[in-house]
């Protein structure tokens, strides 16, 4: 009888232990300063989409993967078929946003760049450039890839294959 009840005290406190822990780190990484660097929380943001939705960058608690493009950038016309593939084949796993550098672009380009690759993701406008500047995008295409808990695990500048991306996303995807 003491033995049992030893065994379920015991059982208890990890249990107990199991989940501060987790708390633990949950605090840790929400207390986490935001930085546009493998290993640090993403900087949020709160834009317009094309549709004229509001998007944000904060407790999706799913992987995201941000595209900053342009309409007249020749990588982001080769990219952009890739993207929508790779949208097409985890799209319920990831968010994906494609963010317009709209303060260096028309928005009549943007929109037929949109139409003519057929996006089915929301493609968000950054018609100040602050979102660009908080992310330190020097090359377009830029691709950040974030996890659930909006820590950067990949920052991609340049143009990259499909399957690059692809094993970018597949890691988002396997952390818990």
């Amino acid at each position: 009888m003491k033995r049992n009840l030893l065994i379920g005290a015991i059982v208890l406190l990890l249990v107990i232990g199991a989940l501060y822990g987790n708390l633990s780190n949950r605090e840790q990484n929400n207390a986490m300063p935001e930085q546009p660097e493998v290993g640090y929380r993403s900087p949020s943001f709160d834009l317009e989409g094309l549709d004229g939705k509001k998007y944000k960058l904060k407790n999706l608690n799913k992987p995201v993967v941000v595209n900053f493009w342009a309409s007249w950038c020749g990588p982001c016309k080769i990219e952009a078929p890739v993207l929508l593939q790779l949208h097409e084949k985890y799209g319920d796993q990831v968010q994906f946003y494609a963010v317009n550098l709209t303060h260096n672009d028309k928005l009549e380009k943007v929109e037929a760049f949109v139409n003519d690759y057929q996006f089915q993701f929301p493609i968000l406008l950054d018609t100040n450039g602050q979102v660009s500047r908080q992310y330190r995008v020097t090359a377009i295409p830029s691709t950040f890839f974030i996890d659930r808990h909006q820590t950067i695990m990949k920052a991609a500048p340049g143009l990259h294959t499909k399957e690059q991306m692809e094993q970018w996303i597949q890691q988002l995807i396997e952390i818990p």
